[in-house]
């Protein structure tokens, strides 16, 4: 495991606030091979048992060549002007073989236009595939499928002074009120045709985590969500990580590790 990219990344995605700066390490002989992860919480490993070990990028990295470095530059609740401020020049410094892409929900969460996520998107993949990186791209989860949505909806904010029920994901949306199913079920798919576009036009790779997530071929869909709000569960990121994972193989990808 790239010890050292883990550990400088999960002190990254600490400091959202500021543009990150990278030193690589000394390389060894023999060029390595550098995986690089970008985005918000789902790249941190939010709300898995132990993220260090199972979140989907960790998951990840366990499949690439002998020699990978890695580098977790996300920031937990990050938009996509906070990747593309923050992280996206730290990402090119690093000069990446690999690196994935996932952001998205915090935008939708406060109401940003699908066209300038879409803008900002392109601008976040398309320096970093002037860079040869293969970059794998994931589109946004299902929401509305998740138990804290399925809980919170239908109940109105309760004013300050208020005790009474209180949703853990309501003041996430404008209005401190959650939607119904079908506006953000709409909002969702709206932003995935943008991930879809942007991939196709910079020549990303598009990792369809929104279909296996709504389809999920064992289990119910629920399980794969944290329970108080929209993060991954440990179930979440294991299938996030197969999907990013065949992506990678089907892409040229090999040279994986025989044993941990």
């Amino acid at each position: 495991m790239g010890v050292v990219g883990i550990a400088l990344g999960l002190v990254l995605a600490g400091c959202s606030t500021a543009a990150s700066t990278v030193t690589p390490p000394a390389q060894a002989p023999g060029k390595p091979y550098t995986y690089v992860a970008i985005g918000g919480s789902e790249s941190v490993g939010n709300d898995a048992n132990d993220p260090v070990r199972q979140a989907f990028t960790v998951l990840l990295e366990h499949e690439l060549p002998p020699q990978t470095v890695f580098y977790d530059l996300g920031a937990t609740g990050a938009t996509a002007t906070d990747v593309l401020t923050h992280q996206v020049g730290a990402a090119r410094s690093l000069h990446p073989n690999l690196v994935t892409v996932w952001v998205g929900l915090r935008d939708l969460e406060e109401g940003a236009s699908t066209e300038l996520f879409g803008s900002q998107l392109r601008q976040i993949i398309a320096p970093l595939r002037k860079e040869r990186a293969t970059v794998l791209v994931a589109n946004l989860e299902p929401i509305t499928l998740a138990p804290a949505y399925q809980t919170c909806l239908g109940h109105p904010p309760p004013s300050p002074d208020s005790r009474s029920f209180h949703c853990f994901v309501d003041h996430f949306f404008p209005q401190n009120s959650i939607p119904p199913v079908a506006v953000t079920t709409a909002a969702v798919a709206a932003y995935n045709v943008e991930v879809a576009e942007v991939a196709r036009s910079t020549g990303a790779v598009l990792v369809d985590v929104n279909h296996a997530m709504t389809r999920p071929v064992s289990g119910d869909a629920g399980s794969l969500f944290s329970n108080d709000d929209f993060d991954l569960s440990t179930s979440g990121h294991a299938l996030a990580a197969a999907l990013f994972i065949a992506a990678w193989r089907s892409n040229g990808g090999s040279a994986t590790r025989s044993s941990r």
